[in-house]
């Protein structure tokens, strides 16, 4: 199921031996990719990896850290679930 910013859209895409999806980005208005988001271990939230060549204007800005503030939520709040249904089993 792809989700939707104002002009973009974010196709999850499943690679085998992630535990994460990648969410390939593509503009609304041609379809083109322009990058993609993926979980980054390090810093334990999605984030935004552009494309060569690529310009964002503040619209489309704010749709990206949109979707990786939810992406990351969404993520850490499955993570607690687990480890609480595992403590409690």
């Amino acid at each position: 199921m792809s989700h939707d910013g104002q002009w973009l859209r974010f196709n999850p895409r499943r690679v085998p031996g992630r535990k994460t999806p990648i969410y390939d980005v593509l503009t609304k208005q041609e379809g083109n990719k322009i990058g993609e988001i993926r979980y980054w271990g390090a810093w334990r939230a999605f984030v935004f990896v552009p494309g060569f060549h690529t310009i964002y204007e503040t619209t489309c800005l704010r749709d990206l850290a949109t979707f990786c503030e939810r992406q990351t939520a969404e993520h850490r709040s499955a993570v607690r679930r687990r480890r609480h249904q595992a403590a409690t089993a």
